[in-house]
């Protein structure tokens, strides 16, 4: 039987830099999507939107936490895996939609 949650997500973080110059991009991020659900993530600029889809789909590291897709760690499918994994899987769709505001 399929895993019933597709893509669960706990304690995510993600950081660059080192010491007085590290910067957060992503912290305790907690998400569980079930099989058939459909989200969205909705967020300001520079919110960490991208990075956490980049993680999902295996193109990028987390700082720690645990990622899983389809029942198993990310980890263990490798990269080359975890992208086919994510595509077979998981769909992505990365919208930009710009507000115009008229006086």
């Amino acid at each position: 039987m399929p895993a019933e949650n597709i893509v669960e997500v706990h304690h995510l973080k993600k950081s660059v830099g080192q010491g007085e110059h590290e910067l957060s991009i992503l912290t305790g991020v907690e998400l569980v999507v079930k099989r058939g659900e459909t989200i969205a993530l909705v967020g300001e600029s520079g919110s960490g939107k991208s990075t956490l889809l980049a993680i999902l789909a295996g193109l990028d590291d987390g700082s720690s936490g645990e990622v899983s897709l389809v029942g198993q760690p990310l980890h263990k499918y490798g990269r080359r895996s975890a992208g086919k994994v994510a595509r077979e899987h998981v769909g992505f769709c990365f919208s930009v939609i710009y507000v115009n505001s008229y006086p």
